[in-house]
């Protein structure tokens, strides 16, 4: 098999990718609302972050970027924080970076190397490791997380990953019977993908009890063969229940809040019939199996929080309302069609429009809540349906919480900018560019980087960029459309123009 660090895949990198579950803006919403928030700090002390498995470092370096505090990221994968910090680098960012395995990091931990935290975030880690490894990172958590602090954390759940793990055996056992020391993880999974994708084709029982298994493997053709290599290559893999890791955290002294995706604790997300069922059973781990049973979901996002202090529930309550939130993309851009564990719902058009009309009015200037109350676009929504719409949006992603950025922030994440749009001309390129408003990234495509970068250099008129821009689009092999085909130079002509306007 390709090579293995601590039976992780280290010959490959990571894909370029920003999780806005992993942002402080983002999680406060949620902690708010179930009744906590970050832990107090004393005058004067920063906001402290860390995030173990950082990957190429794009949440990392956005957070170094957007937010006020430090931020501290580890990675064992030398190719991960080489990349890391040259972006850090060149954008004159801030930020802690360390390379070292989790072994390591704890000791460095009980030595007094490392400062207590507020947040410390994993995601795309805990299932991917050994058991001896969730064993330190549950030290790390267990000697380094303020009381009151946050663990946010996610793994492969069950029994959403239930018939799909006879499959990734078939991928490891192709791999280690045919794969060769001269191939690396991609070449090796290329060819165990083209084995199993026969396997699904063929009339074997395992596969024709179950379709939803077929269906997956068409999917996987979709998928970037780098995130592919991380989610099924490695050494380690496992699912779990989320009761195991509940009780995993319990050792750290942590205790289950909810979950970072807001969309799973709304009835649009449930079964009619399984709602009262989950919602009066009063023990929280069994209510959260029960909701996993109800979604069949394979993927958990979970917050934990270090002791659970007894707050004033009122002013947790105007805490929220004071917060701002902001769209992430133009309304024009936004769907009245989510998607949800229980497929795709269509959002009552009456409702959510004049909301997010609200969130685009005064040049999209953030909101509070109340605003959205109160708003003579929403005179005639009720206050729960402006609620129940507000949590639908905010989960989907549409609005995220906004801050007032320092001017710090503000230089920072223009630097930031000018290197992830730079990232345009190379294949694992950047798929966001930071916010200082939002204190996260929001998605853009490989053109509009292009384009920002071309101004950067100082192209501005239209005939200047699209000489500058075209000749990289036809080098890179253009913007493939829907269906896979190569678009034309005039296609891209065109699509250029379009995009100016």
């Amino acid at each position: 098999m390709g090579i293995l660090t601590d039976g992780y895949v280290t010959d490959i990198t990571y894909e370029n990718s920003f999780h806005r579950d992993l942002t402080p803006n983002f999680l406060r919403p949620t902690l708010l609302l179930n009744g906590i928030d970050f832990p107090k700090r004393k005058a004067g002390e920063p906001f402290r972050y860390l995030e173990l498995g950082f990957g190429v470092g794009a949440s990392l370096n956005v957070h170094a970027a957007t937010i006020d505090g430090e931020f501290w990221g580890n990675d064992f994968n030398p190719e991960h924080v080489i990349g890391a910090e040259k972006i850090a680098r060149e954008a004159n960012l801030d930020v802690h970076i360390l390379d070292d395995s989790f072994k390591q990091l704890e000791q460095k931990c009980k030595n007094g190397l490392l400062p207590e935290f507020d947040v410390i975030a994993l995601h795309g880690i805990w299932s991917w490791v050994n058991k001896e490894n969730r064993q330190h990172i549950l030290n790390i958590i267990d000697s380094n997380l303020r009381p009151g602090g946050i663990v946010y954390l996610s793994y492969n759940a069950l029994p959403g990953w239930a018939n799909f793990i006879p499959i990734r055996n078939l991928f490891i056992t192709h791999a280690q019977l045919f794969g060769t020391a001269s191939q690396n993880s991609i070449e090796q999974f290329e060819q165990a993908l083209a084995f199993v994708t026969d396997i699904a084709n063929k009339n074997f029982k395992f596969i024709t009890d179950q379709p939803s298994v077929k269906e997956r493997m068409q999917e996987l053709h979709t998928n970037n063969l780098s995130y592919l290599v991380h989610e099924y290559m490695n050494e380690s893999w496992d699912a779990f229940y989320c009761k195991d890791v509940m009780e995993d955290l319990a050792s750290a002294r942590c205790t289950f809040l909810a979950s970072s995706r807001l969309l799973n604790y709304l009835p649009i997300s449930l079964p009619e019939n399984t709602i009262d069922i989950i919602n009066n059973t009063q023990d929280i781990a069994l209510r959260e199996t029960l909701r996993d049973y109800a979604q069949n979901q394979q993927f958990r996002c979970d917050i934990f929080t270090k002791g659970k202090s007894v707050f004033n529930v009122e002013k947790l309550k105007a805490s929220f309302m004071q917060l701002h939130f902001a769209l992430t993309s133009p309304l024009s851009s936004l769907s009245l069609k989510i998607k949800t564990n229980m497929g795709e719902i269509t959002c009552k058009e009456e409702i959510y429009v004049p909301i997010l009309k609200v969130f685009e009015a005064d040049n999209y200037k953030p909101k509070k809540y109340d605003e959205i109350q109160e708003h003579e676009f929403c005179k005639h929504i009720s206050n729960k349906e402006i609620f129940d719409a507000f949590q639908v949006i905010l989960g989907a992603g549409y609005i995220h919480a906004s801050q007032i950025p320092s001017e710090k922030n503000k230089k920072q994440t223009v630097q930031l900018n000018h290197v992830l749009c730079k990232s345009a001309l190379s294949n694992n390129y950047s798929k966001v560019l930071a916010s200082s408003i939002l204190g996260s990234a929001v998605a853009v495509s490989r053109l509009d980087l292009l384009i920002m970068h071309a101004r950067f250099l100082g192209k501005i008129h239209y005939q200047d960029l699209v000489i500058y821009i075209l000749p990289i689009l036809k080098q890179l092999g253009g913007i493939q459309a829907a269906d896979g085909s190569m678009p034309s130079d005039d296609d891209l002509v065109k699509d250029l123009k379009n995009e100016l306007e």
